[in-house]
């Protein structure tokens, strides 16, 4: 488990490629259970106000838009045998990137210090662009893209699965 830690790390510092990762879905679906396992209770943290199924059903829905988004854009580019890889490699760097962003929103959330609330404002942007990096970069190296297109990519595609889960899962 350290070793898969290790590499997703490396992974989001740009230390590793992609296709180091096993091209198989088992691995996929090692990494989607391990996402589930970690994400769910990072959610609930981070949005306390939501219901444990609320909550796996807006996980469920980014994972679905991404994975069929993904599967068509690699399809599309003939590269569509790549696809355990390449969402292996999104949900691991997300597993990493959120959990590194939820002390983050645990200070948005319980803070009433203006300077703190403004440092973690500006610490969730920083973060924003360091998850949109990794992720363009991902999809750089999987579909012969440019890092700004995979990210542009990967912006396209949360903004959906939000969209999405607003519409179906509107804040009292």
């Amino acid at each position: 488990m350290q070793a898969i830690a290790i590499y997703f790390w490396q992974l989001c510092l740009f230390r590793r490629h992609p296709a180091e990762l096993p091209n198989r879905l088992s691995t996929a679906a090692l990494i989607l259970a391990i996402y589930l396992i970690v994400i769910t209770p990072v959610g609930l943290l981070s949005y306390p106000a939501r219901t444990f199924v609320t909550t796996l059903a807006i996980i469920s829905i980014g994972i679905c838009l991404q994975s069929a988004i993904l599967y068509l854009l690699l399809l599309f580019k003939g590269v569509s045998t790549r696809f355990p890889s390449v969402i292996g490699n999104m949900l691991g760097t997300g597993i990493l990137m959120s959990v590194l962003l939820l002390p983050v929103n645990l200070v948005l959330l319980q803070s009433e210090t203006e300077i703190l609330v403004a440092i973690a404002n500006a610490l969730t942007w920083a973060w924003l662009g360091w998850w949109l990096s990794v992720s363009g970069f991902i999809l750089s190296k999987s579909m012969h893209i440019s890092i700004v297109q995979g990210a542009l990519i990967a912006f396209v595609i949360e903004l959906l699965s939000v969209i999405t889960s607003f519409t179906l899962f509107p804040s009292n």
